[in-house]
């Protein structure tokens, strides 16, 4: 994970990359991301103002990046409707790629709102219009979080039969989405040790802390989640390929919560309780519900 100072100089080149040529797209997302890394959310917001104006890839990136922030603060009617126009806009001049990764994110939206319908048609939809194995993926979560594992089975078991390593990493993880559906932790501690050992990633960090709490093994979970926490700068782009995902940090923190309260211990409740502050702290302006209400209800 870069540290603080590595954020800091990173952004530093990409300031000065833009001071160059202010229509380097990729200048304004390192710079963005970078600033949301280090706690300047209102910073970051101005700078994906700025590049909503530089071409019409820029407007795409841009809306992906209000949205990814406004979803990392919980607003999530904000930002439906961020990502709502960015798809209605001219969308016979937008990439295929960038169509479905709009769509896959707005069904995240719609899964973080309780409309499970709503999501699993966004990501069929998705689906529809881009093949590529990273739409697989992010279709084929959203899919299993909305109560259809079968669906991800399918999809985990295409992308496996792939030479292409990270098209295997991304069917393990599929796979062992799916039995966590299914409640059976083992297993999909299994798949996702799989994936770790093809390509290491930061969602396969994430994966194995959530299958770790389902089988009620807590310091494991706080292990796994400490590493996605340590690792943020990773959180940033976890696809590594520039979209915007920094919202998956809060949730991880909020797990990091349930793992430490798991144990018991005075010490490690007191930390759960300011894992779950810094959670709250994170939604304080959104509108957002599910794991917000059970960290509030944790609190008191």
């Amino acid at each position: 994970m870069p540290s603080t100072a590595a954020t800091s100089a990173t952004q530093k080149l990409a300031t000065d990359v833009l001071g160059i040529n202010k229509s380097f797209q990729k200048a304004y997302v390192v710079t963005a991301l970078a600033q949301l890394a280090t706690g300047r959310s209102s910073e970051a917001e101005a700078t994906w103002e700025r590049l909503q104006g530089v071409s019409d890839t820029g407007q795409e990136f841009a809306a992906l990046g209000h949205a990814d922030l406004a979803m990392y603060e919980g607003r999530l009617t904000q930002a439906s409707s961020i990502l709502e126009e960015a798809i209605s806009k001219a969308p016979e001049k937008q990439s295929k790629t960038a169509t479905a990764r709009l769509t896959n994110t707005l069904a995240e939206v719609r899964l973080l709102q309780g409309r499970n319908n709503d999501a699993v048609k966004l990501a069929e939809d998705a689906l529809k219009v881009s093949p590529d194995q990273s739409n697989v993926l992010l279709a084929g979560r959203v899919l299993i979080f909305a109560g259809k594992p079968d669906r991800g089975e399918t999809l985990s078991a295409d992308l496996m039969k792939k030479f292409d390593q990270q098209a295997q990493m991304f069917g393990e993880l599929l796979a062992g989405e799916v039995e966590l559906k299914r409640q059976n932790a083992r297993r999909a501690v299994e798949h996702f040790n799989a994936a770790q050992k093809i390509i290491n990633t930061w969602l396969g960090r994430d994966a194995l802390g959530r299958a770790y709490l389902q089988a009620g093994e807590y310091t494991d979970a706080q292990t796994e989640f400490d590493a996605c926490l340590r690792r943020k700068g990773e959180a940033t782009t976890y696809l590594i390929d520039d979209i915007p995902t920094y919202r998956v940090i809060a949730p991880a923190r909020y797990y990091m919560g349930v793992a430490q309260e798991g144990q018991g211990s005075p010490a490690a409740k007191a930390a759960a309780l300011e894992s779950y502050k810094a959670f709250l702290a994170i939604k304080e302006k959104g509108d957002e519900q599910g794991l917000v209400a059970d960290a509030r209800r944790r609190v008191k």
